[in-house]
């Protein structure tokens, strides 16, 4: 899995959820409706993350 987002509470500082992209998927890159609808990318929860799977990040850089 490769995290590539989060929704941020700015309230409580604390990331509320985490978007998840499947790096294993195969087909057309502009598919996009078919990509979220298959779940090949998804928003989750922190107690979806496993100590047993790898994940890659995905960290831009910001300037302030």
């Amino acid at each position: 899995m490769t995290l590539v987002g989060l929704r941020y509470d700015k309230r409580t500082e604390k990331a509320t959820e985490f978007l998840l992209v499947d790096p294993h998927y195969r087909g057309a890159d502009e598919n996009t409706s078919a990509i979220i609808k298959e779940g090949w990318c998804q928003w989750h929860k922190s107690s979806h993350f496993s100590a047993s799977m790898f994940y890659n990040c995905c960290m831009p850089l910001i300037k302030k």
